[in-house]
């Protein structure tokens, strides 16, 4: 993520790690809230993940990041 990224929502993980949806860079992040380290990177220029059947792979400037159970999440996009 780098200058200029707009963070638009932010929620707790059922582990207790943060969530971050940035708009801008077109990404939401997992962050160790103990270390602050990223533990995963969905969409953006950096995305770690497979998108199938998706012919805009990924989010594109996401409103809404939310938590709706184990390792389940919904995005607004």
């Amino acid at each position: 993520m780098g200058t200029g990224c707009n963070f638009n929502a932010i929620d707790i993980d059922k582990d207790g790690h943060i969530l971050l949806s940035s708009r801008h860079a077109s990404e939401v992040t997992k962050i160790n809230r103990e270390t602050g380290d990223i533990i995963w990177r969905l969409g953006g220029e950096k995305n770690q993940f497979t998108f199938i059947n998706d012919p805009l792979q990924g989010p594109e400037n996401q409103h809404d990041i939310r938590v709706v159970g184990d390792s389940r999440y919904t995005v607004f996009d």
